[in-house]
């Protein structure tokens, strides 16, 4: 139902059934919403966690979760929902009035499947024929939904109205078959209220022949109880911490409906390296809750609570023992046990703790107390915890460093620390722990940082002079990002762009991201519209992790390969104008490619006059054919030269002067016909005597010097 609070309904003339219904049967005056608006409630009445999911309109299959779907199947139980009037009945186009915001079972990624499909079921308003005829047959589901429309569930009907449809509806479902031959409940709740929670109290009814009559609880409740009825009525285990840590609301049903009491527990790594910290969380279904629970870690240390963590010592196999104990009458004892494995660790490559440039750095981190960066034995350990804080616009971060970077702020590479010549950064990791809460995001990543040695560029109203990559796994809202992801972003000191390398993670597996220095240059380039031929310096590396709002992630980085080329010295220059006139600057840019930087930059203009740098402007004052030649050096003294002819006519030159000494005579006639029929590319190609510059030396360059023949500048 939809959208009153408790006391919108009880004691209401408005609603006279549901009074009466909630004084028969056993009505719980403290059972609060989780959020607001529909959609999370419904998310978390199904999955036990809202999952980031805040607002409604978030259909369909986003949810990477598991579900109450997948604890039934597994238990061999049987489920229909029902929703009144939706279309596509028992396929996956089903389609409710109100899509997911109202019908959780479209809201979960693996509930998109044909077999599940077609136990999502229409039945027509009010009678709801279709419903009781499944509840009526001889081999009833175990589990049934129902969502009624938008009026019969009060979102946009009046109290009244909905009070007349349960009046009209309840009663058959009570006298069905699935309700007099065996053991059944009816629960009748609202999926949010007035208030905030854990205030947002809502009517919610336990109905039927199992449940105590005439029976009201002040107990603390809420959608996860729901859940975790659920669970220890058939023995289920627990979805998230959130169920896990609910109280059932068991009490409603009479003496002989108790279960046995069950343990088991979950383990973030059954392999843990000894000195990490391991997370175990208890699962206890069937007695009466509250539960008290114990550890016993098998190496002398005892601990209680529901999700505790411990740090082992020693590299050794240990057998570590959850107790449970319910608070029934008879107290009944469970008991679960698992080995776990602690090894040693094994020797990484990262180099001790240093301070930026030389790196890598320790200790850089923006989280939350237990948030830390160190570096033991060669193994970078990043730990990360921002429960309930961050945003997509506050992330938190635990990095290692080496280099510079745009914010300290933008500037060219530091001597000696990064290589010109890297042409990759790999890593291996090993995500440790990975315990999420709230709207949460994470990534787990190295960045490349880029200096650009020609000066700023300008794309999209900002202008810098850095760039910012990474390539990375990512996860939002507990669904991975595949492969292939990109985004840009302006974090306001240089062009950001990122990339999804690697899909999903498990804990206690190890990975390798790998990032091409090249290649991400020219993606961040590419997709930012900057120029392709922009020469980028790598200046920083960074590893580590960053998001908001989970609750913790560890992980361990174990080796760190900076890869590079020994390629030899290559280098070559462009210019322009193309066809440049005397009295025109003409711009000249030096390529280099290989050797080791930094690199010093000499140019020869051919009339006599020299310049330094990668980038120069020169005015020649006289036509001519200039030679034109640059040498570079690199820091282990390498040297490589490269020479270009350039022709410079006058402002008004004579095409047909191909010699350029200002007269066109026998001297022109001769030189065009040595490069005659050849072309731009060929042995003993002259591009001087391609008078009308079209790549080859024909019959227009011949009528060029015809036509001229004999005049004088």
């Amino acid at each position: 139902m939809e959208n009153q609070g408790l006391s919108d309904v009880i004691g209401s003339t408005s609603a006279p059934y549901m009074n009466t219904l909630a004084t028969t049967y056993g009505l719980s005056t403290q059972y609060t919403a989780i959020e607001h608006p529909s959609e999370p409630n419904y998310v978390a009445l199904f999955g036990g966690d809202t999952f980031g999911i805040a607002g409604d309109g978030n259909c369909c299959w986003k949810v990477n979760q598991p579900n109450l779907v997948d604890r039934l199947e597994s238990a061999g139980l049987t489920w229909k929902a029902f929703a009144e009037d939706a279309s596509g009945s028992g396929t996956c186009g089903f389609n409710p009035p109100r899509r997911s915001d109202h019908f959780p079972f479209i809201d979960y990624s693996d509930m998109n499947t044909p077999a599940r499909c077609a136990n999502m079921l229409t039945t027509a308003s009010s009678a709801d024929s279709e419903l009781l005829t499944a509840l009526n047959s001889q081999t009833p589901p175990n589990f049934t939904w129902l969502t009624p429309n938008d009026c019969n569930n009060m979102h946009n009907c009046s109290v009244a109205t909905g009070d007349a449809y349960l009046a009209g509806l309840v009663p058959k479902i009570l006298t069905s078959a699935m309700f007099t031959a065996q053991k059944a409940a009816l629960f009748v709740v609202f999926d949010e209220g007035n208030g905030s929670s854990p205030s947002d109290y809502v009517y919610a009814v336990w109905a039927g022949s199992s449940v105590r009559k005439a029976y009201t609880s002040s107990t603390q409740y809420s959608h996860y109880s729901f859940l975790k009825t659920i669970e220890s009525l058939w023995n289920l285990p627990s979805l998230t911490p959130n169920d896990a840590g609910a109280s059932a609301m068991t009490e409603f049903f009479s003496s002989s409906t108790l279960q046995p009491l069950s343990a088991s527990f979950t383990v973030s790594t059954t392999t843990p390296f000894a000195t990490q910290p391991v997370t175990f969380t208890s699962t206890a279904t069937g007695g009466k809750t509250p539960y008290a629970i114990t550890w016993d870690f098998g190496d002398g240390s005892t601990v209680s609570g529901l999700m505790v963590t411990h740090v082992f010592t020693s590299a050794q196999t240990f057998a570590v023992t959850e107790t449970v104990t319910d608070s029934s009458t008879s107290i009944q004892t469970a008991i679960s046990t698992q080995s776990i494995t602690a090894s040693v660790l094994t020797a990484g490559s990262f180099s001790a703790c240093s301070y930026p440039p030389q790196g890598w750095s320790c200790g850089n981190t923006n989280g939350l107390i237990g948030s830390s960066v160190d570096i033991v034995n060669g193994v970078l350990q990043t730990r990360e915890s921002n429960p309930g804080v961050g945003s997509d616009n506050s992330y938190y971060y635990s990095t290692s460093q080496k280099g510079t970077f745009p914010w300290d702020p933008c500037r060219a590479p530091a001597n000696g620390v990064l290589p010109s010549t890297v042409s990759s950064v790999s890593t291996t990791f090993t995500p440790l722990t990975i315990t999420t809460s709230g709207s949460y995001r994470y990534h787990i990543y190295v960045a490349l940082y880029y200096w650009l040695p020609n000066g700023p560029v300008t794309a999209g109203g900002s202008t810098y002079r850095c760039l910012d990559t990474q390539v990375r796994v990512e996860n939002i809202g507990g669904t991975f990002s595949p492969v292939g992801s990109t985004s840009t972003y302006d974090p306001g000191d240089s062009f950001g762009w990122d990339n999804v390398t690697l899909g999903s993670v498990t804990i206690g597996q190890t990975y390798t991201l790998k990032a091409n220095v090249a290649d991400q240059c020219q993606q961040d380039l590419l997709a930012w519209g900057l120029p392709s031929n922009t020469p980028c310096q790598l200046a920083g590396i960074e590893v580590g992790t960053e998001g908001f709002q989970f609750q913790e992630l560890d992980v361990n980085w174990s080796d760190v390969q900076v890869s590079t080329l020994t390629s030899s010295l290559a280098i070559s220059y462009t210019f322009a104008p193309a066809n440049p006139q005397t009295g025109q600057a003409i711009a000249f840019s030096a390529i280099v490619l290989g050797g080791t930087g930094p690199y010093t930059y000499s140019w020869d203009f051919g009339d006599g006059n020299t310049g330094r740098g990668a980038n120069i402007t020169y005015i020649y004052s006289q036509p001519g054919n200039y030679t034109v030649t640059l040498t570079v050096r690199d820091s282990t003294g390498r040297n490589a030269a490269t020479s270009r002819i350039i022709a410079v006519p006058r402002d008004r030159a004579l095409i047909g002067d191909v010699n350029g000494d200002c007269v066109v005579d026998r001297r022109d006639v001769a030189m065009v016909e040595l490069s005659f029929g050849k072309s731009a590319g060929d042995l003993g190609f002259d591009p001087r005597v391609d008078a009308n510059h079209d790549g080859a030396v024909n019959i227009l360059d011949v009528a060029a010097v015809a036509i001229e023949f004999g005049q004088k500048c």
